[in-house]
């Protein structure tokens, strides 16, 4: 039973400030189980202060979304085992928007959904590496002054862009997550601007630049959960940055296209690569316009890899992008 694991805060409490039209009039107290499965999306803390603060901020932001989605609450006891309890309950059925906690939080999550048939890719918006249980992992953001060679000689040119990487093209980022199960953000990887008091991070991602993140996110067909890690000294600072993330993310949902790569009506394209004297499969989807490339070294079924028009375009010049190469052995 959910309840046994949350608390909620009262809705009368989080109204007080919501204006008319607002995502607070639409955000239920959990009433029943049977209540839960009408809303794919779940949004849950793991304490009562970023709880309300996240809940009343989001709550006065406007309600543009035809979309389900309810906040649990906050978990009664705030332990990382209650935090698996909680995701074995809602994680068949329900993508989890968790806050609070570190990395060993989130490697609870990861490993509480993970599968018997897949590989668990996650993708880590952080300014250090981090410890994580994923198979695979697709760092966004590392800032290469707050980490050793050694750490940055572990990273690998397909599943890493750096804040540079970042700022110069931030719609690199959307391949990375299309085919994410899980997304975790640590807010340190944000600049100053975002959070008030926080000079220790004079360079890092803008709001902008995070906000498209989310977005992106919210339209990665295979996503489970998105957890940010936070600090929870600053509640009410934390709590509208986190409403205003959330609110790009719904957005990103409410936006998203159903697309199948295998999909007979999609556009494919062979392009021979000569200098590597091989041919080079890339879809186009029909409906949505993105790219995937084909998986050289796999059969006709595998999983097609997404990537950019750009990437299409520097294959037609016969050129690999450095973040294929890997495929290519």
């Amino acid at each position: 039973m959910i309840q046994h694991w949350l608390h909620q805060i009262d809705k009368q409490v989080l109204l007080q400030n919501a204006p008319e039209g607002s995502i607070g009039h639409r955000l239920l107290d959990l009433k029943a189980d049977s209540l839960i499965e009408d809303y794919p999306i779940a949004f849950v803390h793991k304490n009562m202060p970023m709880n309300f603060h996240h809940r009343v901020a989001l709550g006065e932001l406007s309600d543009h979304f035809d979309s389900s989605f309810i906040d649990l609450g906050y978990l009664r006891n705030g332990s990382d085992q209650s935090v698996s309890n909680l995701f074995k309950d809602l994680g068949k059925s329900h993508i989890i928007i968790f806050t609070g906690g570190n990395s060993d939080t989130s490697n609870m999550i990861i490993n509480t959904l993970r599968s018997k048939t897949s590989k668990q890719k996650h993708v880590l918006v952080t300014d250090k590496v981090q410890e994580t249980d994923a198979e695979q992992t697709n760092y966004i953001g590392v800032q290469r002054h707050l980490n050793t060679k050694d750490q940055l000689n572990e990273l690998h040119d397909a599943t890493t862009l750096s804040l540079g990487q970042v700022k110069s093209n931030i719609t690199k980022v959307e391949p990375l997550i299309r085919s994410a199960h899980h997304l975790t953000i640590n807010l340190h990887a944000l600049d100053h601007t975002c959070l008030l008091n926080n000079a220790k991070n004079l360079t890092g991602l803008s709001i902008y630049e995070i906000c498209q993140i989310l977005k992106y996110a919210g339209a990665a067909p295979h996503l489970k959960s998105v957890h940010f890690q936070t600090n929870e000294c600053k509640a009410t600072e934390i709590g509208k940055l986190l409403a205003l993330l959330s609110w790009y993310y719904l957005e990103g949902f409410e936006q998203a296209t159903s697309e199948d790569v295998f999909d007979d009506n999609n556009k494919k394209v062979v392009v021979y690569l000569e200098s590597l004297d091989t041919e080079i499969t890339f879809v186009q989807g029909n409906r949505s316009g993105k790219w995937w490339l084909k998986n050289p070294g796999e059969n006709e079924n595998s999983a097609f890899i997404p990537c950019t028009y750009e990437d299409y375009q520097t294959v037609c010049q016969n050129q690999v992008p450095d973040k294929f190469l890997v495929y290519f052995d």
